[in-house]
């Protein structure tokens, strides 16, 4: 079976632990074997204009058995120039000259970044279109509130969008041996006009370094490992870091290496495998903590993240940044996630078998629709 992957491969590093753990599980599905191609989605992207949803693609489509789209944040719906709202811009005209069944794979509906009535209304007509053409199109949303935004716009979910875990929740690496104690620290500054809204960056910067000082100061056999899972995430590590003396980021912090690609993603998220707890305000720095069985204290300043919290049972942890007494709460949830660790790993054994039967009930629709798409097979 020959499949072409379009996806982000070399942006974001929880993107790589997604389809780690997405490609492995489908696999399994999967009783034949499975030739890939990979595309990446960003050079769909405006800024990059270097591929185009067009009869170039078109054809390329056509050599294939099967399309998979995503996972990945791709309804994300703010893009003025789009025909649809989303970065994913193909026409229905585009669509029904490809031959070749798409799935649209865990895809997150966003509607935080700001949108108009004309993409709602684009929007809408084209997951419409893809829904009324169940034969050719699959259809699932990630469990990140894209269900809920989803319903905010339009009334209700279609009933033929299935929702899918994560495939990081799935993800899976070789566990390292520990000398040192670590907290891991994954903080985000992109979307700064979304994510802080009553407090200044500069404060923030000045409450975490505090915070995570403190933290030291009273567990000093555990060291600070910060995570940059994007590049722009250098700028909050040297921003918190400058809240705190050179002796102390000498002897107590370390920042692991800012990696991108697929594969990549096994050698950073070892990183994580160090840690008896981490703390992050990104998706996958939640959700691939979850996986490997590491006690995470959630930071809220997106909504996809507490959505993500409510979506798996667990809204009781999460700790949003603006408030009151942030500081001496979350302070207490890192401690608790050290001494609570037994605890929460069983919490996250018990979500992860939820998960797991979810994404067995949507992949057996997924394996049937499979098995049942118009498509023939492709010599070349």
């Amino acid at each position: 079976m020959k499949i072409l992957h379009i996806a982000s491969f070399n942006g974001n590093i929880g993107d790589n632990a997604n389809h780690n753990g997405f490609k492995e599980n489908f696999t399994k599905l999967m009783d034949k074997e499975i030739n890939w191609d990979f595309l990446e989605m960003r050079k769909f992207y405006k800024i990059w204009n270097i591929y185009h949803f067009d009869s170039s693609f078109v054809k390329k489509a056509n050599k294939y058995d099967l399309i998979i789209i995503g996972g990945g944040n791709f309804f994300d719906l703010c893009h003025k120039y789009s025909s649809n709202g989303t970065t994913i811009d193909i026409t229905i005209d585009i669509l029904n000259q490809i031959e070749t069944p798409i799935f649209f794979n865990a895809l997150g509906f966003d509607i935080h970044n700001g949108y108009d009535d004309k993409m709602k209304k684009d929007f809408f007509y084209f997951i419409k279109y893809l829904s009324e053409n169940q034969n050719k199109y699959f259809i699932s949303f990630r469990n990140d509130g894209s269900k809920k935004n989803f319903e905010i716009l339009y009334g209700k979910i279609l009933k033929e969008i299935s929702i899918i875990p994560d495939g990081g929740f799935f993800f899976k690496i070789n566990k390292n041996k520990n000398k040192n104690k670590y907290l891991g620290i994954n903080v985000a500054c992109d979307m700064l006009d979304k994510r802080l809204i009553n407090i200044s960056y500069n404060e923030l910067c000045k409450k975490l370094g505090k915070i995570y000082f403190n933290f030291i100061q009273n567990y000093p056999e555990y060291k600070l490992i910060f995570f940059p899972h994007i590049f722009s995430d250098y700028k909050i590590i040297f921003d918190i870091l400058s809240n705190m003396n050179d002796y102390f980021i000498k002897y107590y912090v370390e920042i692991a290496p800012y990696l991108t690609g697929q594969g990549s993603e096994n050698d950073f998220f070892s990183y994580y495998k160090k840690c008896d707890v981490i703390t992050g305000t990104r998706f996958h720095s939640n959700v691939c903590s979850i996986a490997l069985n590491i006690p995470v204290v959630p930071i809220i300043n997106y909504p996809q993240i507490s959505n993500l919290y409510e979506e798996i049972g667990y809204k009781e942890k999460i700790i949003y940044l603006d408030e009151e007494n942030f500081e001496e709460k979350y302070y207490k949830e890192l401690i608790n996630g050290i001494k609570d660790a037994r605890e929460t790993k069983l919490k996250y054994k018990k979500i992860k078998k939820e998960l797991n039967k979810n994404l067995e009930l949507e992949y057996k629709k997924l394996q049937n629709w499979i098995k049942n798409n118009k498509k023939g097979g492709h010599s070349n």
